[in-house]
């Protein structure tokens, strides 16, 4: 195994509000995002992608209303033979 990625990112913001309808803030899309692995044949080892940002917004499509950022953490790898090969 050589990475991980992710190409379907998404988050939708809502106002929370205890004594009011919930209201959508903003959805917000982020670009495919992968992180690289150093695997041997047992484990993979820690790796982290940089901070992305959105790269397209949703009701609204413009202006930004938030300001966030995204990344990818792979903490461990193992590989299991589940098939007995």
């Amino acid at each position: 195994m050589s990475g991980f990625g992710s190409s379907n990112s998404w988050m939708m913001l809502y106002e929370l509000d205890p004594w009011d309808e919930d209201e959508l803030v903003q959805s917000l899309y982020f670009p495919t995002t992968g992180v690289g692995l150093s695997c041997n044949a047992w484990s993979c080892g820690s790796a982290t992608t940089p901070w992305v940002s959105p790269n397209s917004y949703d009701t609204p499509t413009w202006p930004p209303l938030v300001d966030t950022q995204m990344a990818i953490k792979v903490n461990w790898g193992s590989f299991v033979d589940t098939g007995g090969v």
